[in-house]
């Protein structure tokens, strides 16, 4: 084989790129096991990122090849350390492949907008993988494998012979520009399945994407009707809600509201999920007024804050609880502490993540994290926080010990239904550690410790519960939206106040507020979006969902989408058979656009920020 001498040591990296990226394309092609001519087309089309992609990840080594003075280069290619040096690009190359494996098995997708938040989290993340993976042997692994593919290319003969260094250079810059701007447009859109596009992509290159897209600008992506067409649309879906005869002994009764981590519908035996996995839970359905209908507004523990406490939908881009306007909105601790509420907010792990402290501390509640717990306070926790018995006696303390008269609203956020779903032993009938269902059971079993305990206690004579999911964990990592990734379940619990019912209306997490505000008779003249579930007048049902990419609006089964490059999409969701198909329906285009295009109109001008 041939090849210029100065670039010699640019080669053999390269042979390890191609390698590690074809082994980890083929390994997500078995997990799929597509039919023949897919997988030619996959790895066809991986080859092309993976020239687009190495040749900007290559250019510094390019760089020096082609610059540095011949005989330093030729010193080093020759000495001790060129091999060192080849190992170490190697173990980092093979190691960013593994993680993508891991990666693709929780979210089946290549890298995006999660990976980006995972390394700004890093403790969490580094324990998280500690406690649910065998890391000694996986890091021998790839220790292993760099070593192997390090050796191997340096046996790989090559005639070398003299380059002019500059045309070589201009064509090495030129190259990526050219790439960006013809073949990169090309490969984004010719697949239009989901799947074969991410097995293609380049986790290098989609990691690049999504660090760059964190933030989108909907007026220039999406697409738009006109402002005073949106707001006619907007008005004509507005309810007033009727004054409800107030269930409670009290006017202003406690708000305790468990926000349960990842519990999706397939985990709830009246939702037609496991019958076993939620005992209590199951049973509450009986006793409470029970939501079936009901589907979170995103995929991820920010987007369920952000509809629960803003009542907006989820518009493209970050949540609002990490964007850099999150501190005095128009929310639920505004609008509970307006009422003489005291809103506090109790999570048992570091409020740091996904920036809850900070969002909750600025707007009105009084915020108690990891770090509030004493050493007595605590008996289990691992790499997400205290268990969440732990966190509910916490509860307890914080209830018990409050000195003020006024009402309280507290939110709590459960951790234990997370990787390594690790959880005191002990309590339920199946191992800690072993499996989600674990960890969502042993969630169950402490949600009704708690609510029986406080049912005993003078506090909870005029208090309601809500327990709701932030959201399931199905769909997580996807760019498309699955309606039935989204159903999750909800209950309003107040024994001897609220009598048991089943609301079939369909909705989503932005509606729990305004109903809140309903059932209470609370004063409020927020412009939330959502409408309560409690008003009889409120008969244009619909569910708003989405990721960070593509939002949706689902109605009359029909969910139609918007994407990026003004991309519109409709499909036929079954609730009964959870059966989605395309369609070219789009009645409601308009409605869909108005929630969206409204709510980022309200954000991005910070009409959502209360007049002081």
């Amino acid at each position: 084989m041939k090849f210029p001498k100065p670039l010699r040591f640019w080669f053999e990296l390269t042979v390890i790129f191609f390698a590690i990226q074809n082994l980890i394309r083929l390994a997500f092609t078995i997990e799929k096991t597509p039919g023949f001519p897919d997988v030619l087309d996959n790895l066809f089309d991986g080859v092309l990122w993976d020239i687009g992609t190495w040749s900007f990840l290559s250019l510094p080594v390019v760089v020096l090849s082609l610059t540095l003075k011949a005989s330093w280069w030729e010193k080093f290619q020759r000495s001790n350390a060129r091999l060192p040096v080849l190992l170490v690009l190697s173990i980092l190359l093979v190691y960013v492949g593994v993680c993508e494996l891991f990666f693709w098995e929780e979210f089946h997708s290549r890298f995006n907008f999660i990976a980006v938040d995972y390394l700004i989290y890093t403790n969490e993340v580094l324990a998280n993988l500690r406690q649910s993976f065998p890391m000694g042997w996986i890091t021998t692994g790839v220790v292993v494998l760099a070593t192997l593919l390090s050796y191997g290319v340096t046996k790989i003969k090559v005639q070398e012979f003299e380059i002019k260094r500059l045309p070589a250079l201009a064509g090495f810059l030129i190259f990526p520009v050219l790439f960006s701007y013809t073949l990169k447009s090309y490969l984004e859109t010719h697949d239009t399945d989901f799947h074969d596009n991410q097995i293609s992509r380049n986790g290098f290159m989609e990691f690049y994407r999504a660090f760059r897209s964190n933030k989108i600008d909907f007026r220039q992506f999406y697409a738009t009707i006109s402002d005073a067409e949106a707001g006619k649309i907007y008005d004509s879906k507005t309810v007033t809600n009727a004054q409800l005869p107030f269930p409670f002994t009290m006017r202003k009764p406690n708000v305790v509201m468990i926000v349960v981590e990842s519990l999706g519908a397939k985990f709830i035996g009246p939702l037609g999920g496991m019958e076993n996995t939620t005992p209590y839970l199951n049973a509450l359905a009986e006793k409470s007024v029970f939501f079936k209908n009901l589907y979170s507004t995103g995929t991820r523990t920010v987007r369920g804050l952000e509809a629960i406490n803003l009542s907006v939908p989820p518009t493209p881009g970050y949540a609002v609880v990490k964007r850099p306007e999150h501190k005095g909105l128009y929310s639920m601790g505004r609008t509970f502490a307006e009422n003489g509420y005291e809103p506090m907010f109790l999570y048992g792990g570091n409020g740091f993540f996904d920036n809850m402290n900070s969002f909750f501390g600025g707007n009105h509640y009084k915020v108690f994290d990891r770090d509030d717990y004493a050493k007595e306070e605590v008996t289990f926790e691992n790499a997400w926080g205290v268990c969440d018995e732990d966190m509910f006696q916490k509860a307890d303390k914080l209830i018990t010990a409050r000195t003020s008269k006024e009402p309280f609203l507290l939110f709590m956020l459960t951790t234990s239904n997370h990787r390594p779903f690790t959880y005191p032993n002990g309590k339920i009938d199946i191992p800690s550690g072993e499996s989600r269902a674990g960890a969502v059971k042993y969630t169950d079993y402490a949600i009704g410790k708690f609510i029986e305990d406080s049912l005993k206690k003078d506090w909870a004579k005029n208090t309601i519960f809500v327990v709701v999911a932030d959201h399931s964990t199905e769909g997580r990592g996807q760019f498309e939206l699955e309606m039935a990734d989204f159903h999750i379940p909800m209950w309003i619990y107040a024994p001897g106040h609220l009598k048991p019912l089943v609301v079939s209306k369909l909705g989503s997490q932005i509606d729990l507020l305004p109903s809140l505000i309903h059932l209470l008779g609370l004063k409020d003249d927020s412009p939330y979006f959502g409408r309560s579930f409690f008003n009889d007048n409120w008969k244009d049902e619909r569910a708003l969902v989405g990721n960070y990419q593509f939002v949706g609006y689902y109605k009359d089964r029909i969910l139609t989408t918007l994407g990026p490059n003004k991309v519109i999409r409709s499909y036929e969701f079954d609730p009964e058979t959870k059966k989605q198909s395309d369609t070219k329906n789009l009645s409601f285009k308009d409605e869909a656009i108005t929630y969206y295009q409204t709510a980022s109109s309200l954000l991005d001008s910070g009409k959502f920020h209360p007049a002081e």
